[in-house]
């Protein structure tokens, strides 16, 4: 069988290979794959994982920003919410003031769970990050913060 050969991006001549979008999604999938596949071996879906993480350190959201903070369309979270708000691992609340606006919260084993997972993924994220060093580490996060708050859709 044949198998083609990774290119080294930094020596192609490619449009992809120097194409903003096709670098960052290359990267997205380089950082998550590893940490994916630890997730799934906790019967938790990537988009129920983005929620716990969101709401961490007690924080509380309404769909509406937690669907923008957790990157996916609110149709798709509230599917999601029902099935965490069954498995006890989140709340949610009408907001008094405004009865159309729902509020959302980890439940403490919602917590516990987001904290341990918050944990293995930053463990992750320094084993991906340990051939930057530590200006490169803070220089690529700024630099990801800047185009995403400067972007049209942000």
């Amino acid at each position: 069988m044949y198998f083609r050969s990774r290119t080294d991006v930094s020596q192609s001549n490619r449009f992809i290979d120097t194409y903003l979008a096709y670098l960052l999604r290359r990267a997205s999938d380089t950082v998550s794959t590893d940490f994916y596949t630890y997730l799934y071996t906790t019967d938790l879906s990537v988009t129920e994982w983005r929620v716990l993480a969101c709401l961490h350190n007690n924080h509380e959201e309404s769909v509406t920003d937690l669907a923008y903070h957790a990157v996916m369309k609110q149709p798709t979270l509230s599917k999601a919410l029902v099935r965490m708000e069954q498995d006890g691992l989140i709340e949610r609340r009408q907001e008094p003031d405004d009865r159309r606006q729902t509020m959302v919260r980890n439940t403490r084993k919602g917590t516990a769970l987001a904290a341990e997972l918050c944990h293995v993924a930053k463990e992750h994220e320094a084993g991906i990050m340990e051939n930057l060093s530590k200006t490169e580490r803070k220089q690529l996060v700024a630099i990801l913060r800047k185009l995403i708050s400067g972007s049209k859709s942000a």
